[in-house]
């Protein structure tokens, strides 16, 4: 699905408020760029969905004063592309953006080998 320039700025400010970027070790030798988002709005997972990726539905709070939590979830190719488009629109999360666009497609992690990152 292409974005449209609001799309991209909205998704932006999705990903700023209630995303996470992050790189995830797969396989205990490969590093898959990952993005995740959890909301209690079922309307935005499903928009979500249209551009790809997968939903699942959280175990519920057992407080009566929670809503269902939902969580959409993107890894890889897709993930890198998504964040590759949004990165002119992000104001928080610029650096693990830059971060994982800076992580090599196929880095193969060789036995040991930890990837350090600033506390940033």
């Amino acid at each position: 699905m292409e974005l449209t320039t609001t799309e991209l700025a909205y998704l932006a400010g999705i990903i700023d408020g209630e995303g996470c970027l992050s790189v995830q070790k797969r396989l205990e030798k490969y590093l898959t760029p990952t993005i995740q988002i959890s909301n209690t709005n079922k309307l935005l997972i499903d928009w979500l969905l249209t551009i790809g990726g997968n939903a699942y539905v959280c175990p519920m709070d057992k407080r009566l004063n929670r809503k269902q939590l939902y969580l959409w979830t993107t890894a890889g190719r897709k993930a890198r592309e998504l964040v590759g488009a949004v990165l002119p629109f992000l104001r928080l999360k610029c650096r693990q953006a830059e971060l994982i666009l800076a992580t090599e497609p196929k880095h193969r992690l060789r036995i040991g080998e930890t990837i350090r990152l600033s506390p940033e």
